[in-house]
This record gives C-alpha cells, sequence and structure tokens, in this order.
C-alpha cells in the first residue's frame, strides 16, 4: 500500500529515517569490515605463533644431533681413538644413544676407506670423495653440515626410507684425515609435521631456500630416487612469496598445495 505524505514536517521526519537507516547500515558494514580485519589479523598471528614455535622445535630437533656430531668429533680428535674397533665401538654407541633415530653413524677417510657402526661394506667402485656428505663437509673447513634429504633403500627388500645427512671434518695433527657422518631418519621429523595443528583445513609442510620440498603430507611431494619435487613445478602456489618468506626467515601462508 502506498502512503502519500502531505505536510512538510512528514516529509522532513521520514527524509530524516530514511538517512539514519542508510547511514546506520553504513557504519554496520564498516563495523563488520573492521571486526573482520582484526579477526583475520588475530587469526594470521596465532597462525603465525604456532608456525614460529613449530619450527623452532624442529631445530632444536636438527641441532641435537648436529650437537652429536660435534660432540664426537671432538671426543676422536683429543682422545685421537683413530683404531676401526674402537671407532665402531663409538658409533655404534652414538646410534644406540638416539634411539634408531640415526640409521647409521660412519667416518670415511681421503683414502677411500669408510668405517661404519651398522658394518656396511660398499660395492666395489664407492668412492667416498664424491659423496655429497663428503664433499659438502670438506668445502666447508670445520663447519657441520646438512645433505638435502634423499631416498635410501632398507635393507634387501628393496623399501626405501627418507634420510638426511649430517656430516663435518675430522682433522689430525691439523690435517683433513677424513669426514665423520651420520644418517639421520626422517620419518620422526614428517610425523611430527603432519601432526601439526593450524586450525580446520590448514596443515603444514617443509620446504628449503632452495625450494625443495622436504616434508608434505601428500606423496607425490615427498623426496624419491628421482631426487626432490621443487615448488616451482606445482600449479596454483604462490612459490615466488613463499620462497621469499622463506629465504627471510618469515611465516607465509599458501592458499593451495
Amino acid at each position: 500500500m502506498f502512503v502519500r505524505i502531505k505536510t512538510i514536517k512528514a516529509k522532513y521526519i521520514m527524509t530524516g529515517l530514511l538517512i539514519s537507516l542508510v547511514s546506520l547500515c553504513v557504519v554496520s558494514a564498516a563495523s563488520y569490515y573492521v571486526s573482520y580485519s582484526i579477526v583475520s589479523r588475530q587469526l594470521d598471528m596465532r597462525m603465525q605463533a604456532i608456525a614460529d614455535r613449530n619450527a623452532s622445535d624442529l631445530n632444536l630437533w636438527l641441532n641435537k644431533y648436529k650437537l652429536l656430531v660435534d660432540h664426537t668429533i671432538a671426543d676422536i680428535e683429543i682422545d685421537q681413538k683413530f683404531d676401526p674397533v674402537v671407532l665402531k665401538k663409538i658409533f655404534v654407541e652414538k646410534v644406540r644413544l638416539s634411539q634408531k633415530i640415526i640409521k647409521d653413524f660412519y667416518l670415511g677417510t681421503k683414502d677411500n676407506q669408510i668405517y661404519t657402526a651398522s658394518g656396511w661394506v660398499p660395492q666395489p667402485g664407492y668412492q667416498v670423495q664424491t659423496r655429497p656428505w663428503f664433499k659438502e663437509a670438506v668445502a666447508d673447513g670445520s663447519r657441520t653440515v646438512f645433505t638435502k634429504p634423499y631416498e635410501e633403500a632398507i635393507g634387501l627388500d628393496q623399501k626405501s626410507e627418507i634420510v638426511v645427512t649430517i656430516s663435518r671434518t675430522l682433522y689430525h695433527g691439523g690435517a683433513q684425515l677424513g669426514v665423520v657422518a651420520a644418517d639421520i631418519r626422517m620419518q620422526d621429523m614428517t610425523n611430527t609435521v603432519r601432526n601439526f595443528n593450524f586450525g580446520q583445513n590448514s596443515y603444514a609442510f617443509i620446504i628449503d631456500s632452495d625450494g625443495d620440498i622436504i616434508t608434505h603430507r601428500h606423496k607425490d611431494f615427498l623426496p624419491s630416487k628421482n631426487g626432490l619435487k621443487n615448488i616451482a613445478s606445482v600449479p596454483g602456489v604462490e612459490y615466488s612469496e613463499l620462497l621469499r618468506a622463506v629465504r627471510e626467515g618469515k611465516s607465509f601462508t599458501a592458499q593451495s598445495l
């Protein structure tokens, strides 16, 4: 039903009501936007805090095994225990103390000898000096280095697991004797990352500064015998921003991966 407003006073009243109604809608919309922005920022800050805390825990986890390698080298250099039998006892004890997180502990020498906790014997033609863990440690002098994760066979059934090798050069009398290394099973870290909880429809994964995916919930993105999958090869990901955040030590929220 249409009602005609006859008096000037009534028209002013109606106009005022309309202006108030429009203003109320605008204020409500603005309040909603501001509230949404505040909540979104709070969620982003909460997620960043969780991510930072989890990243710190992972760094502590890796650093524990780095220190184990460092202390082992210090013990060998101080005590000058270069006898293969003594070395094996030391390495076996380190593996035991790690509760088998360390798959193997070993020394590779410049004259192509290798002494391992597991008793593993390399195939004919195996060259210690060509292995990434040896070359990278020698190149970095006295610094402890981490290789990129890689897939390694387990026993005769050809099953495999993802490992990363931590290594450092061993010196004797100021001369380079070889490289001490430990193979670290990544399954424990992978499981830990998979269990990170950031809320509904979210998950965590790890990439390095080159954009290579280290751990991920999708098997297709995990390291394989063909090497690591790079995030740049995954469609639908803002990988340039993600890589920049990783290199700057910051967190980043990806829309898909």
